[in-house]
């Protein structure tokens, strides 16, 4: 069987800790390490960046890393309008990815599509934290993307069956192959052993109470992560029911985060709700370890990867039943309405004092991510992969 040379745009892998960069990272580890004999990628490591950032990323795994030329918005139009190639870089591949929907490369280098999310084009879609300019420009951007990877793309690829739906609900409609590959969760990576003089010390570097269980919420300060209802909620049930409990929220800080702070200090919570900021991943799996209630309840996902990290952790969730989260949860979560800041904090608190209900969750959440495994998602990859590349013979 022929070796299978893929190129990825290296861009989401030198950038910040993002959902995307973690499945890229799984999904390329994962196959370089089980299919080396019939796959080889090479990483084209944008100018603005270093290959040694790739190689301490991927220290040990065969892959080949290339620089590249141009600046990334040069690139991205080019690549848009099918006029650009990478291939004067890296040389001829078989088959092109950029780690998401935009497309790679000229007309005549195939490339496989993965649509992570549309929220951009959803007609609901609001962000105050930016002006109304600046979301029709990226709502354009992101149409012309979407558009282009549609009409180009070998195969297409969502990782969950609500983002597939809403491609037809959104008037993109694929007439290539299209598949749904949900992401994977190491498992042993999240049973993390720890004890309690570790956590205390997380815990205090955080600004939180190392005496005191917590909730945890995972994400960037974002109007769709719903912190703010999020908060609403905690005040308005657990916090008045129980003195001692805490909310921790981790992830990166941007312009919604003034608004959670004033919501924090109109509701007299400070020090009880902790903004951690982004913490080191061996503090997050033990923050996630330790956690009496993990907290997801996002207005919008594609697929919603912390809900599965908790769960492989075996720490009960609370999520929202809309988007891709109800569809990634199955039954092995507490679901609410993330519009309804009532029933998100009944259910906070129902959680929080029911020690039973928390065993069942975490019983269930261990079940539900096995079921999510890297391996089963890199065996699919492959297989689209090499369709597409044998769908595109004398193209490249």
């Amino acid at each position: 069987m022929k070796l299978l040379k893929v190129a990825l745009w290296a861009e989401a892998l030198v950038g910040p800790p993002t959902g995307t960069r973690i499945f890229l990272e799984n999904l390329i580890r994962t196959l370089v390490t089980d299919y080396s004999d019939r796959v080889a990628f090479t990483l084209a490591c944008p100018s603005w960046s270093s290959v040694r950032v790739l190689n301490d990323c991927f220290s040990g795994v065969a892959c080949q890393m290339d620089p590249t030329r141009g600046r990334r918005w040069p690139n991205r139009i080019a690549w848009l309008a099918g006029a650009a190639s990478i291939t004067r870089d890296i040389g001829r591949h078989d088959l092109y990815l950029s780690g998401w929907q935009w497309p790679l490369g000229r007309q005549d280098e195939p490339f496989v599509g993965i649509v992570h999310d549309l929220r951009m084009l959803n007609p609901e879609w609001r962000d105050d934290t930016v002006s109304w300019m600046r979301r029709a420009a990226w709502r354009a951007v992101w149409d012309l993307s979407v558009r282009s990877c549609v009409a180009r793309a070998a195969a297409i690829v969502t990782p969950s069956q609500f983002t597939l739906d809403q491609l037809s609900e959104l008037g993109y409609v694929p007439e290539q192959p299209t598949f749904v590959i949900p992401h994977g969760v190491d498992q042993d990576l999240w049973r993390v052993d720890t004890d309690n003089s570790k956590l205390a010390v997380i815990l205090d570097r955080i600004g939180a109470s190392s005496n005191r269980d917590y909730i945890l919420s995972v994400g960037q300060h974002t109007p769709h992560k719903n912190l703010l209802r999020l908060v609403d909620g905690f005040a308005n049930y657990l916090a008045h029911e129980d003195p001692a409990a805490q909310l921790v929220l981790v992830g990166g800080e941007n312009a919604e985060t003034h608004k959670i702070r004033a919501r924090v200090l109109e509701k007299g919570l400070t020090g009880r709700v902790i903004l951690a900021g982004v913490v080191g991943f061996d503090d997050l799996r033990i923050l996630m370890k330790r956690a009496r209630v993990f907290a997801f309840p996002s207005l919008f996902e594609g697929f919603g990867l912390p809900v599965l990290e908790a769960f492989a952790a075996g720490t009960p969730v609370i999520t929202s039943k809309t988007t891709s989260l109800g569809e990634i949860a199955g039954d092995a979560a507490v679901l609410v309405d993330p519009e309804d800041v009532c029933e998100i904090g009944r259910m906070i608190a129902r959680v929080w004092h029911d020690k039973e209900e928390r065993s069942r969750l975490t019983v269930a959440g261990c079940a539900r991510a096995r079921q999510f495994r890297w391996k089963d998602a890199a065996k699919r990859y492959l297989e689209v992969f090499e369709i597409a590349a044998g769908s595109s013979k004398g193209k490249v």
